[in-house]
């Protein structure tokens, strides 16, 4: 069994005139990443991967010293769901409703520019394809498309997984154990 530690990136500063996967991590919140790294000190993980987009990069830059881990390359399989077009949501309830639309129609494109079952192949396909270590190891990564890869190894609801997420703040972790 492989111990995988799926991390949301740090909390970010949002920024209406960019597209989210823009935004920077938020400064003054980079205490709570340093706690994250604390935590998870004993945990064992050697290395680190994460997506593309800065704010997780940057988290995962931040937690390697607690844990004396490599940093592998950014891979853009463990991107958020691509939501470059989607508009600035003056009302987090409007947000919400987006992402539950793309919950409830997973096959179909309804909120940026993939659909939930596309977000979730690729991020399968790139956990796939790391290579398997007796080590744990962490994914720095986005919480709409971590929820779906949770709820697929769990049998779970990911509107539910992604709400619970969301109530945890960033950044967060969950372990799961995958078939090796």
């Amino acid at each position: 069994m492989q111990t995988l530690y799926l991390i949301r990136h740090g909390a970010t500063v949002p920024d209406q005139r960019r597209p989210s996967h823009e935004w920077r991590l938020d400064p003054s919140k980079s205490e709570a990443i340093a706690q994250l790294g604390a935590r998870l000190q004993s945990a064992g993980i050697a290395t680190i991967y994460t997506s593309s987009e800065q704010k997780a990069i940057m988290t995962a830059q931040q937690l390697a010293p607690f844990w004396n881990a490599a940093v592998m390359p950014p891979n853009p399989g463990f991107d958020e769901q691509q939501r470059h077009s989607a508009p600035w949501f003056d009302d987090v309830a409007d947000f919400r409703a987006a992402v539950s639309r793309l919950f409830a129609y997973p096959n179909q494109i309804v909120y940026g520019e993939e659909s939930a079952v596309m977000a979730l192949t690729r991020f399968r396909q790139a956990a796939a394809a790391l290579h398997p270590s007796p080590q744990p190891i962490a994914i720095v990564t986005h919480g709409t498309v971590m929820a779906l890869y949770i709820a697929e190894r769990r049998g779970e609801d990911a509107a539910v997984i992604w709400q619970t997420i969301q109530a945890q703040g960033m950044p967060m972790y969950v372990r799961l154990e995958e078939a090796a």
